[in-house]
């Protein structure tokens, strides 16, 4: 009967009464079929190992960076707080009005509010990492330039403390981009809290030190000294820091593997 299948005691395959095919190849193809999904299970689970071990490297990492990050922010604020300081000394000395020292202190907050929002959008075409050391390289050699500057007339000193500003908006968009890039989802919030006190501790040293800087080597010398230190910072910054790391901070959800394999 045509269909019927018959077994051969000999060979021990099945085969077809009508061409004497042995049915045994399609088992085959069954078999090599599961032993290419096993072998593509084990290879998706070493890739998934691998790059579980370069996400914990990469946190590590990360923590050297987002620290950089802190004290970057704590030297913004530091050169911030100089003229406030400052500005009393200098006042005496150069005989500075009040609308003189009224238009240096708001020139600051003027440059960086320009300067924010096209930075923000740098951070998406350009290396942050390098937004964040130019950035840092200007004011620092700007707030070091500052008494030369107040000594060649005030154009000079508000355009300095203008490019100051400009510099510095660069800290917040810069940082929010590697505390999402270098730091799990789940410690964000706490980076981001940290960060924000070393602004204030970058406030608080300023109106500590400064004070005492000025009183023992006088008011040019607060920015000279706190511009070399911002200096300083971008040499480590350039060693250490890096744009991204090499796979996604976060692990893919569950879901979204789901989705993948579906």
């Amino acid at each position: 009967m045509s269909g019927t299948r018959v077994q051969d005691e000999t060979s021990g395959q099945i085969e077809t009464a009508e061409t004497g095919t042995p049915a045994s190849l399609d088992v085959g193809a069954v078999t090599m079929s599961e032993t290419e999904i096993v072998l593509d299970d084990e290879d998706g689970g070493r890739k998934n190992d691998d790059e579980d071990a370069l996400r914990k490297l990469a946190i590590e990492e990360g923590k050297k960076i987002i620290l950089l990050c802190c004290i970057g922010g704590g030297l913004s604020s530091l050169d911030r707080q100089a003229m406030s300081v400052a500005i009393v000394p200098m006042s005496q000395e150069l005989l500075y009005r009040e609308t003189v020292k009224g238009s240096v202190s708001s020139i600051f907050s003027l440059g960086y509010t320009l300067s924010l929002l096209p930075l923000g959008l740098g951070q998406q075409l350009l290396s942050p990492k390098l937004l964040m050391a130019g950035g840092v390289l200007t004011w620092s050699m700007l707030t070091i330039a500052t008494p030369s500057a107040a000594y060649h007339g005030t154009p000079f000193l508000l355009a300095a403390r203008m490019g100051v500003g400009a510099a510095e908006a660069v800290v917040v968009p810069t940082v929010q981009t590697f505390v999402a890039r270098w730091v799990p989802r789940q410690n964000r919030s706490t980076a981001l809290s940290l960060l924000s006190s070393c602004f204030s501790i970058g406030t608080i040293t300023a109106l500590l030190v400064a004070p005492r800087v000025v009183d023992r080597f006088g008011w040019p010398a607060v920015f000279v000294a706190f511009g070399s230190t911002g200096a300083a910072w971008v040499g480590a910054w350039m060693l250490t820091a890096k744009d991204a790391p090499p796979v996604p901070i976060d692990p893919p959800s569950k879901s979204a593997l789901s989705t993948g394999e579906g």
